[in-house]
């Protein structure tokens, strides 16, 4: 599904045309255009920080092997990890 307001209420309304809408947005570089949209067709929209969504911690199998389930270790906000993980990547990377 390409990433536009319109596309997701077209097929919000095919599928789940009555049912109240709540949406979570993360707002960062492209602004709140898609908030907007989303308040225009009536529906309830949060504008979050990434790093303040839930996401599981399992996923799905894995997409090589497909087998066992892909968990997640840690996650970070759209800045990327801090600095002491990104000593920590390069001190592995180098041994």
């Amino acid at each position: 599904m390409p990433p536009r307001p319109e596309v997701l209420k077209a097929y919000v309304t095919k599928h789940y045309s009555n049912y109240k809408v709540t949406t979570a947005y993360e707002a960062g570089c492209c602004g709140y255009s898609a908030h907007r949209c989303f308040e225009s067709y009536g529906w309830n929209s949060l504008v979050v920080n990434s790093a303040d969504i839930f996401r599981p911690l399992q996923h799905q199998l894995c997409p090589m092997c497909k087998k066992g389930k892909l968990v997640t270790l840690t996650t970070f906000t759209a800045r990327g990890p801090p600095g002491y993980w990104m000593k920590k990547l390069r001190k592995q990377s180098n041994k």
